[in-house]
Parts: structure tokens; sequence; C-alpha cells
């Protein structure tokens, strides 16, 4: 699965309960806007428009610019993507994933940001029980034999 700005924006907003016009609403944007952004047929979002979907949708602003700025390239396949599109897809903030993981915030960030390569092999075990990944898929990426 991808991990576009657009998916995660749509993913987050089904998650909260809301229609395209509630978030426009919330955002003071156009729900035509929302639904380009949604489709990733917006090339560069204003980062004034990030802020503002990111605080309507309780996402970590940096992430989603950096999910914005790192789109181009979603179809390599790296730990932070996989590790991020499938915390979103569970419902789980960042610091919830740490909880649920046994792993610190920061941990949580670094690897989603793709700043850990190699990650302790705990780490990876427990991030593929939390969040139904696989394993091995994860040592290969991260190149454990």
């Amino acid at each position: 699965m991808e991990n576009t700005l657009g998916m995660i924006i749509k993913t987050a907003r089904i998650n909260a309960g809301l229609s395209v016009r509630d978030l426009a609403d919330l955002c003071n944007l156009t729900y035509k806007h929302i639904e380009k952004i949604e489709k990733d047929k917006v090339k560069e979002p204003h980062l004034s428009t990030l802020k503002k979907l990111a605080n309507a949708l309780d996402l970590d602003f940096k992430i989603l610019n950096y999910s914005y700025k790192s789109s181009a390239n979603v179809s390599v396949k790296n730990l932070g993507n996989i590790v991020y599109t499938a915390r979103i897809n569970a419902g789980y903030s960042q610091s919830k994933l740490a909880d649920l993981c046994n792993l610190s915030s920061v941990q949580i960030i670094n690897i989603e940001q793709n700043r850990t390569k190699r990650p302790h092999l705990f780490t990876l075990e427990q991030l593929a029980s939390v969040l139904d990944l696989d394993l091995q898929e994860l040592k290969q990426i991260c190149r454990y034999s």
C-alpha cells in the first residue's frame, strides 16, 4: 500500500468520522480542495494547509509534512513508510504505538522518519506483532539475515 499524503488524509478523516465537507469546514478550505488532496492531485500543498489538516485530524504536522515531501518516493519500501502506514491504518497515535510496543515515542518517530536504519530485533518483533506486519519482510528491509 502506498503511503501518500492523500491516503494519510483520507484515512485520518474517515477514522475521525468526518465527511469531506466536514473536514473542509474545520479547515476553512473548499471540499473540492480536500478531494484533490485526498486524490493526490495537489502537487505542492501550502504549509498552512498541511497545518490546518494536521490540527483538524489530530495528526503530527512534522510527519504529515514529511509524508508529503517523501510522497514522490513512495514506491520505495522502507521501514518508515511501512510502519507509518500501518500505524495510521490501525488508528494509533505515535505515543499509543510506543506504549503498545514498550518503546519510546522518539523511537517511533525516528523509525517513521527513516532515521533508524536497523533497529533492534526486539523493536521489529514488537512492531510486527502490534501492527500485524510480516516480521520476515521487516527483517529483510533492515538487512537482518
